[in-house]
């Protein structure tokens, strides 16, 4: 069967390299069962809060004959798995919900990250955490801009006041800067804005001033 996935999956995907590996909020199954089949893991415990979720990646699963490589569990978080982690996908959730599921003692050290919303939230809580990203830079799917953040222990460095919104773009790629002129565009356009609002369009004009296109 072939598993089609989108550029941010893709991305996910390939940042994972290890023996053991914890898919959290892992949805449809995807990057658990892309993980087993690239040989990017050995060993996946997918997790969901949702038993509908369990059960679709379960029979992808199976149709991709992968099964025996994968623990299914209904639950939140690192909660319920009992066993040695090397790294962990949390992937699309909001920044807050993923932050809150890093507060676990039995996160691993490397993480592959992933939020839908609320990005400045998730950075603000790796630095304050000492999770400092070693590579965290933007795809797009579906006209919509993922960011795709790797920590690792030891490397890395905290973010700053501007890259909290947009990430570092490290490794550098195209899809940064379009993000960054879509949403200066947007924001001039509006008639009013809140202080976050004005505050994450100074920060977008400021990280493309560091590029030397603004």
């Amino acid at each position: 069967m072939d598993l089609l996935l989108d550029e941010r999956l893709k991305a996910i995907v390939s940042e994972i390299d290890c023996e053991v590996l914890a898919d959290i909020g892992c949805d449809h199954g995807k990057i658990a069962v892309a993980a087993i089949l690239d040989h990017r893991a050995q060993h996946v415990y997918a997790v969901d809060i949702s038993e509908d979720c369990i059960k679709k990646a379960i029979e992808l699963a199976k149709s991709c004959g992968v099964a025996d490589n994968i623990d299914f569990i209904i639950g939140d978080g690192f909660k319920d798995i009992h066993a040695k982690l090397d790294q962990a996908v949390i992937a699309g959730l909001g920044g807050h919900a993923i932050a809150n599921i890093l507060m676990s003692e039995n996160a691993p050290k490397r993480l592959i990250l992933s939020s839908n919303s609320k990005h400045e939230v998730l950075r603000s809580f790796l630095n304050t955490a000492s999770l400092f990203s070693c590579r965290d830079y933007i795809v797009t799917a579906s006209n919509f801009h993922y960011p795709i953040i790797v920590v690792e222990p030891g490397i890395g460095l905290p973010y700053s006041s501007n890259h909290l919104y947009w990430g570092k773009n490290l490794p550098p790629t195209d899809c940064f800067i379009r993000m960054l002129k879509e949403t200066i565009k947007r924001f001039d356009a509006l008639p009013g804005m809140t202080v976050d609002t004005r505050n994450k369009l100074n920060s977008a004009k400021a990280c493309l001033q560091e590029l030397h296109l603004f």
